[in-house]
């Protein structure tokens, strides 16, 4: 884009370009949006704004969105006001530029006093992109000062990719090891994966909602795209039963499609189970599964790497010999060496696909609780796992670490059950990320009531 177009020359442009550009993009030239596929179109924080300076060349834009064309989208970026600034009169604009056309389009809306952290809603509600597979485009976006005209502004790539939509609809109600209808028993077919959200990891808010029901052993991952994957072993999935399904939302968690995951290679009598995902720096998914390639031996930690966070090809063993069964494996990196948690079995290793065992790790609570892990992720300082009880499952817990070794409790707890309409009888497997906004999003298992 040129800067001349770039110092914002549209500023006399009307209202009726924002007519134009509206129509364009939220129209019914892009069908109608899919239910359950929704997204953030604008960075997931605040970012600095750039002071605009005659003569300066182009801003290179560093931050990228990347949408399906199934989605409903929300274009609201917020900038960060410079201190002066705050409480000044502006003018808030914000400019569409189109590669591919060379078109550009300008918004702008006075305010009378800027906030520190200024919203820049111009379209009013989510934006329909069904169909708009392939288009891309450069959203300008700052304040003018009434007073000194100083321009304040900052850029991000937009980018709509191919629709990804659900491959079955989760179920609701517990199910049975028969089929899809009563319950009875504790497995998958009885189990909820609930939500719950957290500012700084430790204090968690449950919410009225839940991925899905019929389900255990839950992971969570985001990729650079800031996409949340919500990997679990489900029991009724459509036309599946007893498979490992991956949720992906492209809103922080708000809204979810459910695809089935593929692991070539694993076609054995026993399906793999207990998924553990890490992402690559180079972008690829390893996941690692509980999994038996022979009949009566493990089952065993083994792993696969796929590139789309939905296909894998297995590659082999990754952890458990001397018939030692395995399972429910949590992996994380600590420094140069990964480590892998597994009840109480450890294992080390220097490239994260053959682990040598360590000594086994017993952790406590300070009440007599011996726990397990179930997660494990960075955190300021160190790592922190996320850990229960298997004997009683009344609590989420976590610990400390700086080397994956030696690991000390942190006080309290994460989330204790409570009996009610949403969940039942226990509280496990606790799975957590942090998101791009900096928060954290959980999921655990509970016994749907």
């Amino acid at each position: 884009m040129e800067i001349k177009k770039r110092t914002f020359i549209l500023w006399a442009l009307t209202f009726v370009f924002f007519f134009i550009v509206a129509n364009s993009i939220n129209g019914s030239a892009f069908g109608q949006t899919q239910d359950g596929c929704f997204a953030k179109g604008s960075p997931h924080s605040p970012l600095s704004g750039v002071l605009f300076s005659a003569g300066s060349g182009p801003l290179e834009i560093e931050n990228q969105v990347v949408v399906p064309a199934c989605s409903a989208v929300t274009l609201s970026p917020q900038l960060s006001v410079r201190a002066e600034d705050v409480g000044k009169r502006a003018t808030l604009l914000m400019y569409v530029f189109l590669p591919n056309t060379a078109q550009g389009y300008l918004f702008q809306r006075p305010v009378e006093a800027l906030s520190s952290v200024q919203d820049f809603d111009f379209f009013g509600g989510a934006i329909d992109l069904s169909g708009a597979t392939g288009l891309n485009a450069i959203f300008y976006y700052g304040y003018q000062l009434d007073d000194t005209r100083e321009l304040v502004y900052n850029a991000y790539s937009f980018k709509v990719v191919a629709p990804i939509l659900s491959d079955y609809q989760p179920p609701h109600g517990a199910g049975t090891i028969d089929g899809p209808a009563g319950g009875g028993g504790i497995g998958p077919w009885a189990l909820r994966l609930r939500i719950a959200r957290s500012s700084d990891g430790l204090s968690f808010t449950k919410k009225d909602t839940y991925l899905t029901d019929q389900a255990d052993v839950s992971d969570l991952v985001v990729d650079d795209k800031g996409w949340v994957y919500a990997y679990y072993v489900g029991w009724t999935m459509g036309e599946e039963t007893n498979k490992i399904g991956v949720a992906i939302s492209f809103d922080d968690g708000e809204h979810w499609v459910y695809k089935y995951v593929n692991i070539d290679g694993a076609e054995g009598k026993i399906p793999p189970v207990d998924p553990d995902v890490v992402i690559l720096q180079d972008g690829t998914f390893r996941l690692y599964v509980t999994y038996s390639s022979e009949e009566g031996a493990g089952p065993y930690t083994y792993y696969a790497e796929g590139t789309n966070g939905v296909d894998f090809q297995l590659k082999g063993k990754a952890f458990g010999d001397n018939g030692a069964m395995v399972f429910d494996p949590s992996v994380v990196k600590i420094g140069n060496t990964w480590h892998l948690y597994a009840w109480d079995l450890h294992g080390t290793s220097t490239d994260g696909t053959l682990f040598t065992p360590e000594k086994q790790l017993k952790l406590s609570t300070s009440d007599g609780h011996g726990v397990i892990i179930s997660n494990v992720i960075p955190v300021s300082g160190g790592y922190r796992a996320y850990c229960y009880d298997p004997m009683t499952m009344q609590s989420i817990y976590s610990f400390f670490t700086r080397d994956g070794d030696n690991w000390s409790e942190e006080e309290g707890t994460r989330i204790d059950l409570e009996e009610g309409e949403l969940e039942s009888q226990m509280v496990k497997e606790a799975a957590v990320v942090r998101l791009k906004n900096g928060s954290y999003l959980m999921l655990y298992s509970t016994k749907i009531p």
